[in-house]
């Protein structure tokens, strides 16, 4: 929760790039996790949070999320569920393949072999029906 707020704060996402060891041992990311403070609220959902930042000036910001994206009442879209899919497969698959990944997933229903999909999601690997060709 520390390193997800800091990094949020600096780098605009707490994504899997802001777990990475550089993003990790980053002085400014550090500085702020450092000074990162939690406190439960027992009356909250578990999908609910409330954020306040103090800013240097004494100014306050404040923003309160009734629902997570990707809870029960707020889900994730197709496009979310492909920009952290692309997030988790980068320095993985080529951009290429992910892209083929995530067409292969969308049309699942019509593959006569579902085992495309796996075999898609090994790095640097042709589908048997390309490598045939």
């Amino acid at each position: 929760m520390y390193h997800s707020s800091a990094v949020a704060i600096v780098h605009g996402a707490a994504g899997e790039e802001q777990y990475r060891d550089a993003v990790v041992r980053d002085p400014r990311v550090i500085a702020l996790r450092d000074r990162v403070t939690a406190a439960v609220d027992r009356a909250m959902h578990e999908d609910q949070v409330q954020v306040s930042i103090k800013l240097k000036s004494g100014k306050t910001l404040e923003k309160y999320v009734e629902h997570a994206v990707g809870s029960l009442d707020r889900p994730m879209s197709d496009s979310d569920l492909e920009a952290k899919f692309r997030g988790l497969a980068d320095g993985i698959l080529s951009k290429t393949e992910t892209d083929r990944l995530i067409r292969l997933c969308w049309d699942i229903g019509k593959l006569k072999d579902a085992a495309e999909v796996a075999r898609a999601s090994v790095p640097g690997r042709k589908s048997a029906k390309r490598a045939a060709s």
